[in-house]
């Protein structure tokens, strides 16, 4: 009897190791969750004290994260999710909504049993991320926004008339005939003189995927004036944007009146796809902002 619980608990070493010694993402098992009759696919890696959660941005995929799961693999839990309508998620006919991705990232959280986190946004998957905070409070996090998308509604009533005006007409590039054509074009914009070959490939291959009613219906929800409300949050942040002269010259005051908690950094030489054009000094500012914040 004892040799057979010996050889239990060896087989189980075993396991439980194999489990955690993947050499890249590609190699860690799929798990999905369900919510709402969708499946969400997520990858789950490693069993440190510390939780990250990885969330991408518009048009990828947990793969844009190749780089990260390569640095913390060894020291920290790792959640990798595609949201609905995304890489291996399921991508039903519905509306795409900030509110709706909010839930999927919950729904995995809610099957890891996960009650303190990091949360990691890129793009889009930043205002995903401000919104988990929003509608679950419950949940003890940290959020990293990574050249993450906000909108700001001006006060003054002709310039909001414009403002909106603008933003309609960005949104109907992803609607009609032209879509394909339009979204190449969007995506052609993130590739820079100095963008790596890999980060190229990975953008223009997976991006240019998106299916129209997915890309469409998140692009219409996201710039729904209902989510850009000025509610001012403690959560620790740290945001780190690449240099743009097309950021705003209040960028950061407004980023820091919003969440009065946050940190802020702007990498130069590289494009929207930072952590990915320079992922070493990434995940050390990402790490530093971790272990300077530590979730009790």
């Amino acid at each position: 009897m004892k040799q057979i619980l010996l050889a239990l608990q060896i087989v189980t070493v075993f396991i439980l190791s194999s489990c955690n010694t993947a050499e890249n993402l590609d190699a860690v098992s799929s798990n999905y969750s369900t919510m709402d009759s969708i499946q969400v696919h997520y990858k789950v890696h490693g069993d440190g004290e510390n939780t990250l959660v990885f969330v991408h941005g518009w048009g990828c995929d947990l793969k844009v994260w190749d780089n990260q799961f390569d640095y913390f693999k060894d020291n920290y839990r790792l959640v990798f999710i595609d949201l609905p309508g995304f890489g291996q998620s399921d991508k039903p006919q519905i509306e795409y909504t900030l509110d709706m991705f909010a839930k999927s990232v919950k729904t995995v959280i809610d099957e890891l049993n996960i009650n303190r986190t990091t949360l990691i946004g890129h793009s889009l998957g930043f205002p995903v991320c401000r919104q988990v905070g929003r509608q679950y409070p419950d949940i003890n996090i940290n959020i990293c926004n990574v050249d993450g998308v906000y909108l700001r509604f001006p006060k003054d009533s002709l310039a909001y008339v414009n403002y909106k005006h603008e933003m309609s007409g960005f949104v109907n590039l992803f609607q009609g005939k032209n879509y394909n054509q339009n979204v190449k074009a969007f995506v052609d914009q993130f590739i820079k003189v100095n963008t790596p070959e890999q980060a190229k490939e990975y953008i223009l291959s997976t991006m240019t995927q998106t299916p129209q009613y997915v890309g469409s219906s998140t692009m219409t929800n996201l710039f729904l004036e209902k989510y850009w409300t000025e509610d001012i949050t403690t959560i620790p942040t740290f945001s780190v944007y690449a240099q743009n002269e097309e950021l705003a010259e209040d960028h950061v005051e407004y980023l820091k009146f919003l969440f009065p908690n946050t940190s802020y950094y702007e990498m130069d030489s590289v494009g929207h796809f930072l952590m990915m054009e320079k992922p070493l000094k990434f995940n050390r500012m990402l790490e530093e902002f971790i272990l300077d914040n530590e979730i009790d």
